[in-house]
């Protein structure tokens, strides 16, 4: 959605139709804007005495908020290797109101976690067999 006409012209556009010496097509035409919008900010400026741009709605507000974020973190250290989805199943156990996946995903973004699976690769070259076919190798 593009940003609203800044205040300040909005208030020029009304300024110069309650000085009457042009008719609304050609104050709409002077200020580039369409001769609805003009009477939009008219209708608003008669009813509420400002034609201010009315921002809207900033989306739904989160459901796990602060004092949930810390039972998000303890979860996280206390199952460090945990999927997301074995993570809700911990959350949601002795909860009256359940969450879904996407809402446990979106508070872990909101709070900076990121959340990256263990490599079995990893731990399998601590083995000691493992070690000793690669030292086999090198020496080959």
């Amino acid at each position: 959605m593009p940003a609203p006409y800044s205040n300040d012209l909005r208030e020029r556009v009304i300024s110069a139709y309650k000085d009457g010496k042009a008719r609304q097509s050609e104050i709409a035409e002077r200020y580039n804007i369409s001769e609805s919008t003009l009477k939009r900010y008219w209708r608003r400026y008669k009813s509420e005495g400002h034609c201010k741009a009315i921002l809207g709605n900033k989306g739904r507000k989160p459901l796990i908020k602060e004092k949930e974020a810390q039972k998000v973190r303890d979860l996280v250290a206390r199952y460090p290797t945990a999927t997301l989805k074995e993570l809700l199943h911990h959350y949601n156990r002795n909860r009256k109101h359940k969450i879904h996946l996407i809402t446990l995903h979106r508070a872990l973004k909101r709070l900076n976690i990121r959340r990256k699976k263990l490599s079995h690769y990893a731990q399998e070259q601590d083995r000691s067999d493992v070690q000793a076919s690669r030292n086999d190798f090198k020496k080959k």
